[in-house]
């Protein structure tokens, strides 16, 4: 069996490095293997370079399905909020557009109560993204005490009061007082 080529040395040497920057492999697999490499036949050299670039395809494949699936706390739950912040409440609706939807199709979309429905009248106005991060929509961008509100609850949804129904006509309740007290405002004067 013949020594390795000089070129074959570059080429596990430049591999090396280049595992070495991504964090691919263990420093001390690395080191071992690059102190050994001189004394390897090619086809020595040659199984080894085939079981790095195995190795890195798998860390690389590791790497990825790590960035696309976010941490399950790095969430919005879908569901109806309400956050309190000094110039009174604000109640958003979170929701996941189907697969099938012709606008954003799997996209998670934060809208807010623009009427009095408090089951229907809701306006999106931004896409939540990994990390609750919101893209907000143009239309929208200037809308600072909807952002402002918005922010409060991206900062801390476990803060937010997730929306309840009234226990006497079950509808649902978005107003702090309401929530906490299980009653909307007119079941509450029945008594």
């Amino acid at each position: 069996m013949s020594t390795a080529t000089a070129k074959q040395i570059s080429f596990y040497n430049s591999l090396i490095a280049k595992c070495a920057e991504t964090g691919a492999f263990d420093q001390t697999v690395l080191s071992t293997a690059l102190a050994e490499f001189p004394a390897r036949t090619v086809s020595d050299a040659s199984a080894a370079i085939e079981r790095a670039k195995r190795n890195l395809k798998v860390a690389e494949v590791k790497q990825a399905n790590a960035m696309q699936a976010p941490a399950s706390d790095a969430l919005l739950q879908t569901g109806t909020y309400t956050v309190e912040t000094e110039t009174g409440h604000r109640t958003f609706k979170v929701i996941t557009q189907k697969a099938d939807a012709d606008f954003a199709p799997g996209e998670t979309i934060i809208q807010f109560l623009s009427g009095s429905d408090n089951e229907s009248d809701y306006t999106g106005f931004a896409f939540v993204k990994p990390g609750l991060r919101l893209q907000v929509w143009k239309r929208f961008a200037s809308s600072t005490s909807l952002l402002a509100a918005a922010a409060v609850l991206t900062a801390n949804p476990e803060a937010a009061l997730k929306s309840a129904t009234c226990r006497r006509c079950n509808r649902k309740l978005t107003v702090p007082v309401s929530v906490h007290n299980g009653l909307g405002p007119e079941c509450a004067k029945k008594g």
